[in-house]
């Protein structure tokens, strides 16, 4: 379980990652 929920986290994180080096990239093409 505790594995489980350590991908889980993992996930997560890159996922936020991406999204907020996408955002940073399209709000510095503005």
């Amino acid at each position: 379980m505790g594995v489980f929920l350590f991908f889980t986290f993992a996930i997560c994180y890159l996922v936020g990652i991406i999204a907020i080096t996408i955002a940073f990239k399209f709000f510095r093409r503005k």
